[in-house]
């Protein structure tokens, strides 16, 4: 990072927003900023290189009316310098649709495979992946210390139930798909086993070699399973399509 202007306004430990992204600052220098990743209701992403950082601090403010889920609402943001406030006409409209939120359960934490945040993409092709997270707590998540994605369990909030997701990835754009292909109970528990035989080739689309998987938070509201909003994935080799028949030119023929 260069070219600073008022960052001594900071403060260590407040909250700040990378692309939608909620993070904590935990240090600043003349050249970088030392970040908490995933906090609250967010989970670690990729962001491309000049996407902006917004800090949060005591300027911020909160509506009292009240939004129904569903509903849309046009937002117009003023900036103010010291030339004045960018007119209301000047500023682009922001629409955002409503979506529960704040009822939502906040997502599980540390997500690892094989105790790694990064698990090497054939794990489980031979062997069973162990999946573990940690809990959060949206009910008890309120206080100024702000948690961050690798801190320890905490909570759970009542009623909050795990699933692990698996869904397929197309192999020509490596994309996953949105639809879920195979979902797993996992109760209450901070850790999964998943198998090789877990994922049978016969419920994958054609030439599926990848699969994506992770670990949702839900919890049911007045006869609604609500999910928590966003949630850290694992990418994997399919165990199906390793052998000496498939995958040539990914694990033969190099």
């Amino acid at each position: 990072m260069s070219n600073w202007q008022d960052i001594g306004d900071v403060q260590i430990g407040t909250l700040a927003s990378v692309g939608g992204e909620f993070v904590r600052i935990d240090g600043i220098s003349e050249a970088s900023i030392t970040l908490g990743r995933g906090c609250l209701d967010t989970a670690p992403r990729a962001h491309a290189a000049g996407t902006p950082i917004i800090f949060w601090d005591g300027g911020t403010t909160i509506t009292t009316q009240t939004f129904a889920a569903g509903e849309e609402v046009a937002v117009r943001l003023l900036p103010q310098t010291g030339r004045g406030t960018l007119a209301h006409a000047s500023a682009p409209e922001d629409r955002t649709t409503f979506t529960r939120r704040a009822i939502r359960p906040l997502p599980p934490a540390r997500l690892q495979g094989n105790g790694s945040y990064d698990p090497p993409r054939d794990a489980l092709i031979a062997a069973p992946l162990q999946l573990t997270w940690a809990h959060r707590d949206r009910l008890t998540q309120t206080s100024p210390v702000i948690a961050d994605y690798t801190a320890p369990s905490i909570g759970p909030e009542p009623g909050v139930q795990y699933q692990v997701e698996l869904r397929w990835v197309d192999p020509d754009t490596g994309q996953r798909a949105e639809a879920v292909g195979l979902i797993f109970d996992a109760g209450l528990a901070t850790s999964f086993a998943l198998n090789p035989d877990d994922v049978p080739e016969s419920t994958a689309p054609e030439r599926t070699a990848e699969i994506d998987i992770t670990v949702r938070a839900r919890r049911n509201v007045e006869g609604i399973w609500l999910t928590d909003r966003e949630s850290r994935h694992l990418r994997q080799t399919a165990p199906f399509a390793v052998g000496w028949d498939r995958s040539w030119g990914m694990f033969w023929g190099k």
